[in-house]
């Protein structure tokens, strides 16, 4: 019955569009014989092509339409079929004016308008001035595009909090991410992988520091496969003014929230350098509550707690590189970062355990402490030969990244100030990649093209875990080497693909196909064991698009990906994560292998931006978490393969201005889930109707005062032992600019009403537990940004990336 509906929706969504946008429906059609009128649309300040742009062709008597067309991601357009005559051309876009030709004659059988300048919008009410917005997302054929500047209530923030208000992306209260319900997926910082966690690089970049955020849900082959459900990749800002130029961040919170940033650049016509630095620091606290429920060998526990944290979040990093232009076809690029992270967690809490042994109860308090620290750092190496200037060229990649954490947690039951029970757990190690990358580009006209590269990827890593526990009679911690072990993984990947893409008509097709093999070896060095990994896996792509003249575009698209597990996944032992869960690797883990399927359009419908997109997702080897009774008090957590499950859904952002100063952007995702396990030969299965809206406000109350307010809603879901219930969240910014925009200030107030919270259940076999759990709230930011010597984004490519700020 929900399948029924997201397909009845979807489809209702097309057939709406498609009546409502066909001008030969409304206006009459023109005959296939005849001339063309072509011509290319500029941006009138910038000189760059606007994308998407509509193009009317009118009877220049009567006013009677004749035809139309958009713009190409060059800018040009062309009119084909067009009778002898004169006729009136009406070019239009969001946030520009529209610009009139008026008796525009076509006499021979091609008419080349040139260059064609639109104006960007202002508008003007009781002596207010206000520039026209552009619309903060963008589609192209494999992916979508995010204008970080536009989400002014994440400015002091940091990749998360812009996360937050994008489509296909929820963030919970613990600032964990996931990608159309998957928290399987890949982190690129402009274009190339990185060696620490995906969650972790996504908390270590300050959101001042990103220009574009580009969500793929379905890759082509020239990614890297991994990733359920697909890639998030962090496109960071860089400049296209000559000389010197850079801009500032400072920010400041309440209850010792606080950090800088610089980006500093100097460009000659030859040498570009470049130069990022930091700072961050973000201390909040929390509360929660628990209840457990144990069924263990005859015997029942209930276990309730209260408790309150303090989270410290502290951070610095630097980046710096240096491009040479080596003469008119060969670009050489340095680069490096390096970053600096520490992130504790403390808590005490308040325990009553009444079990069968004990039916009068014992009340303790549990005080934890836990500190994940460490740094990263990574250097790059690539050049660029064109052959020509019709984009036939060749590029080489390598980038050597390390990384060294520490971690540590101590928790301790205090029975009258007296420690009654404590374990103390260090964890860490040092861990590298090494990624080499070719990519070769041979167009055969200015509409296909043909693309193949080679990549390598080797991981090394080395983790030692230690455990100790506290031993009343010496009053010390004892080193327990039953729960101590050292592990060593090797990763070797090489891959293989090809990609042909091109335009027949209106109708654009790319077709690909990657080959990698994967060699695992783990090594753990206490046990003498070693488990290893050793196959190939092919992974074909195909993306359609088509446009049709009244300005509708049509996409769709398939990819075949792959999720391996972790390495920390498959270590067989079992280590303490505090006084109450226990944690155990896989060796028998398999991969995660899903066929991703997507269908969508773009159109505007009188001055509304309307996007939809439909999706199905088939997850053919399930991983999940698996919670089961390891004691009478303790919960033991660990990966299984638990099934097969599907998600179909469909994804629709609107935008357009409900008056001259406000617009708004209406953003919701709504899917079917459903989940068939048969894990330990016990068929399950589960499902549950999972949506999620986000709506963005801005007002414009002055030509340099903005008002921003967001709501975020995310309805409960489930998955094989976990119910999660709803939430909402809404944040508020109102931004000042200041001496001609070149000082900007911005106050941010995040989760005003204090409602993002995360509740669960949790069910299994012997085990019920109960989970609530939420942050500091409101968050009160400051944020204040200076730029030197106009600093402006560039818009050139990074990585595999066409990154203009200014795409639609």
């Amino acid at each position: 019955m929900k399948y029924s509906v997201t397909v009845t929706f979807f489809i209702s969504l097309l057939l709406f569009t498609t009546v409502f946008s066909q001008p030969g429906k409304r206006g009459g059609g023109q005959e296939s014989s005849g001339g063309s009128i072509m011509g290319k649309v500029l941006d009138s300040q910038t000189g760059k092509a606007v994308e998407y742009a509509t193009v009317v062709l009118f009877k220049s008597t009567g006013g009677k339409q004749i035809n139309g067309s958009i713009t190409d991601p060059n800018g040009n357009f062309e009119i084909k079929g067009v009778l002898p005559g004169k006729y009136n051309i009406a070019v239009s876009f969001i946030g520009y004016e529209k610009k009139k030709l008026k008796d525009v004659e076509l006499s021979s059988s091609r008419l080349d308008l040139g260059e064609i300048m639109l104006e960007q919008k202002v508008v003007s009410t009781d002596n207010v001035v206000v520039e026209g917005q552009r619309v903060p997302f963008s589609y192209e054929i494999d992916k979508k595009v995010i204008n970080v500047d536009k989400i002014t209530t994440a400015t002091s923030g940091n990749a998360v909090d812009i996360l937050e208000n994008i489509p296909s992306v929820s963030v919970d209260v613990e600032g964990n991410v996931s990608l159309r319900g998957s928290g399987s997926f890949t982190v690129l910082i402009d274009g190339r992988p990185t060696v620490v966690d995906a969650q972790d690089a996504l908390q270590q970049i300050p959101a001042s520091a990103i220009q574009n955020i580009e969500i793929i849900t379905n890759p082509s082959v020239k990614y890297d496969p991994e990733g359920v459900a697909g890639i998030i990749n962090l496109v960071l800002k860089k400049n296209e003014n000559l000389g010197l130029s850079g801009m500032t961040n400072l920010s400041a919170g309440l209850k010792d929230k606080y950090g800088a940033e610089g980006l500093f650049n100097y460009k000659t016509p030859l040498v570009e350098a470049t130069l990022g630095l930091n700072y961050r620091k973000r201390n909040m606290s929390s509360s929660g509550q628990q209840e457990k429920i144990f069924d263990y060998q005859g015997g029942t526990s209930h276990i309730n707690t209260n408790s309150d944290g303090n989270h410290d979040r502290d951070g610095y990093g630097l980046r710096g590189g240096l491009n040479f232009t080596l003469g008119e076809n060969d670009v050489l690029g340095i680069g490096g970062r390096y970053h600096n992270r520490s992130m504790t967690e403390s808590s005490r809490a308040n325990y009553s355990e009444f079990s069968t042994t004990e039916p009068a109860g014992l009340f303790y308090i549990n005080k934890s402490y836990s500190e994940h620290s460490g740094d990263s750092y990574a250097a790059s190496l690539n050049f660029q030969h064109k052959f020509n200037s019709t984009g036939h060229e060749i590029t080489a990649d390598v980038q050597y990244e390390s990384e060294d954490q520490d971690d540590k947690s101590i928790s301790e039951l205090l029975n009258s100030q007296a420690i009654a029970e404590g374990k103390r757990t260090t964890e860490g190690g040092p861990g590298s990649e090494f990624n080499t990358k070719i990519d070769y580009t041979l167009p055969f006209s200015n509409i296909s093209k043909l693309e193949s590269g080679l990549e390598g990827q080797t991981e090394l890593s080395t983790e030692d875990n230690q455990f100790s526990q506290f031993d009343q009679a010496s009053g010390t911690y004892l080193f327990e080497p039953q729960f101590s072990y050292s592990t060593k993984s090797r990763i070797d990947e090489y891959s293989v693909y090809s990609v042909f893409s091109n335009m027949i008509g209106n109708f654009g097709y790319q077709a690909g196909v990657r080959g990698e093999y994967t060699y695992r070896k783990i090594q753990v060095l206490s046990l003498g064991e070693e488990f290893n990994i050793d196959r190939w896996d092919f992974f074909p792509t195909l993306h359609f698009s088509y446009r049709l003249e009244s300005g509708m575009q049509f996409i769709a698209s398939y990819a075949k990906r792959i999720q391996r597990p972790r390495a920390w996944m498959l270590e067989p032992f079992t280590t303490w994560v505090d006084a109450n869960t226990v944690h155990r690797g896989n060796p028998g883990l398999k991969p995660e292998l899903i066929d991703s399927y997507e269908l969508g359009f773009q159109t505007l419908i009188g001055p509304v931006s309307l996007s939809a997109e439909g999706y199905y997702r088939i997850n053919n080897s399930k991983t999940d978490v698996v919670s089961s009774p390891y004691a009478d008090d303790v919960t033991l957590q660990t990966f299984a393969n638990i099934g097969k499950d599907y998600s179909l859904g469909t994804e629709v952002m609107a935008s357009f201005d409900v008056l001259k100063l406000w617009s708004l952007d209406l953003m919701g995702n709504a899917y079917d889930y459903r989940l068939k396990s048969d894990l330990n030969g016990i068929p399950v299965e589960k499902s549950s109707f999972n949506w999620r809206l986000r709506m963005s406000n801005s007002i414009k109350l002055s030509s340099t005062l903005q008002l921003q307010l967001n709501g975020n809603y995310e309805s409960p879901s489930v998955s094989l032992q976990e119910r999660r219930k709803g939430s909402f969240m809404s944040d508020l910014a109102l931004k000042k600019d200041l001496m001609d925009k070149q000082l900007s200030i911005t106050l941010q107030v995040r989760d005003i009403l204090g409602t993002h919270r995360h509740e669960s259940t949790t069910e299994s076999t012997g085990l019920y537990s109960f989970n609530k759990f939420s942050m500091e709230a409101p968050m009160v930011m400051l944020n204040l940004r200076y730029s030197i010597n106009n600093f402006k984004q560039s818009d050139r490519k990074s990585g595999n990336n066409d990154s203009g700020e200014d795409e639609f």
